[in-house]
């Protein structure tokens, strides 16, 4: 990050009157540390999947993943997902598993895999970031 980045992200993290918005710096903080957690090829998985703006469906398949490993307390999940074309469902697959080292199957409109319990936090930084990006996605600042 040069200067001038930032100083733009200061500028942002900023309220009217100059102070540091606490929350804001740091949800923005958590953000690039779960973005620290990718390597290369994941990072360009994710910008991938912006380019392909499909960031939305695969931030509710990894929430759907998260739900029921985490209030289930299931290594073995199905999770019900939106139709995909083969294209993103490959970035998709790739990128979750890439990213949480799971394996997953497709089928129809369902996916079945097993998760390890030291893969959770993996899938946790894959939701973090891809919420983030969503969200980014969303508004216009």
């Amino acid at each position: 990050m040069d200067e001038s980045e930032f100083k733009d992200l200061m500028d942002n993290l900023q309220d009217i009157e100059g102070a540091i918005v606490t929350e804001l710096a740091e949800a923005t903080l958590y953000f690039l540390q779960a973005l620290d957690e990718l390597t290369e090829l994941q990072i360009m998985l994710l910008i991938e999947s912006m380019e392909k703006e499909i960031v939305s469906q695969q931030l509710n398949l990894v929430g759907g993943i998260l739900d029921k490993y985490f209030w289930n307390e299931k290594q073995n999940f199905t999770v019900e997902i939106q139709q995909l074309p083969e294209e993103e469902w490959d970035i998709t697959g790739a990128l979750i598993e890439e990213i949480s080292g799971i394996s997953i199957q497709r089928s129809g409109c369902t996916i079945t895999g097993s998760i390890l319990p030291d893969s959770s936090s993996n899938l946790s930084a894959l939701y973090v970031a891809l919420f983030a990006i969503d969200l980014l996605s969303k508004k216009s600042f």
